[in-house]
């Protein structure tokens, strides 16, 4: 059986033996050289994958486990926690100085209700919200770094509250200017 399909370029298509139409030869117009895949070649391609399970139930990629740091830290946070408070976080990055603040963070609960930029006192527009975390976020941010295996994380926590004071998450060794550090330049401080 032979036949001419414009899926194939045109080249000439068989069907062999018992595999029937899972196996196909396709001959390529300019050098009339075939390389039939047969059943021999299939068993021998499943048997190196079933070589390959060892009966292990380890999955074969690993996600870098947190740090016990960033455990107790985070911890520390939730135990010393105030319901509302505010504090002025910087974004370091070669980024517009919309996007590097200094910013003014208010928190209430969850959530974040207020960020207002210290230079001149404006809000901080709302497509640029996620830039200016609150405490959690940051803890959610170092959390998905380790988690996503970044080349690079470094940071300090406030030894009294955990709060990550300073942090630089550095995610593709071999990018330029992906990196990213988050600075506290006022601590958290309680708010009314």
């Amino acid at each position: 059986m032979s036949s001419s399909s414009p899926l194939y370029g045109g080249r000439e298509q068989r069907r062999y033996g018992s595999v029937g139409a899972a196996v196909e030869r396709a001959t390529p117009p300019a050098t009339g050289y075939a390389r039939p895949m047969t059943a021999a070649t299939l068993l021998v391609a499943l048997l190196l994958t079933a070589a390959c399970d060892d009966g292990s139930t380890e999955p074969l990629f690993v996600l870098p486990e947190e740090p016990e740091e960033l455990r107790l830290a985070e911890a520390r946070w939730r135990s010393e926690r105030p319901e509302r408070y505010l504090y002025v976080i910087e974004n370091q990055c070669f980024c517009s100085r919309d996007y590097t603040g200094p910013v003014r963070v208010w928190v209430e609960g969850d959530a974040v209700v207020a960020r207002t930029y210290l230079f001149d006192g404006s809000p901080v527009p709302d497509e640029l919200e996620g830039a200016f975390r609150s405490v959690d976020g940051l803890f959610e941010l170092l959390r998905e770094a380790y988690q996503s295996g970044a080349h690079e994380v470094r940071v300090t926590y406030d030894p009294a509250l955990g709060v990550p004071t300073e942090l630089w998450i550095d995610r593709d060794e071999l990018s330029i200017d992906e990196e990213l550090g988050v600075r506290v330049l006022e601590p958290v401080t309680p708010s009314d």
